[in-house]
């Protein structure tokens, strides 16, 4: 920050509006004698981030995600049809993977 000196704005993030995460490390469950353990996502209800993309792998066949957003600068159906492109991005590239 003291190198680049962005210009300062409390609305957003100085250096990124937009995120993009992938976890595709396997969850380990707690195993106690007695108890039963579930990974489970807690969120905080706030965006960060303008946009926020986050991936979980699940298996090699299974892929699980979703979009945090600044309700703000975005609303539902704008969110809807940005997923919806990813989508076909993603269908593509399993399509032609070269």
């Amino acid at each position: 920050m003291e190198e680049l000196h962005p210009r300062r704005d409390l609305s957003h993030n100085p250096l990124f509006q937009a995120t993009f995460a992938l976890r595709n490390t396997p969850t380990l469950l707690l195993e106690l004698p007695g108890l039963t353990a579930q990974d489970f996502e807690i969120g905080s209800g706030i965006a960060r981030v303008d946009l926020h993309l986050f991936f979980v792998v699940e298996s090699e066949a299974t892929l699980r995600g979703w979009l945090s957003y600044n309700t703000d600068l975005f609303d539902a159906l704008t969110i809807n049809r940005m997923a919806g492109h990813f989508q076909m991005i993603v269908a593509a590239m399993v399509a032609n993977p070269n």
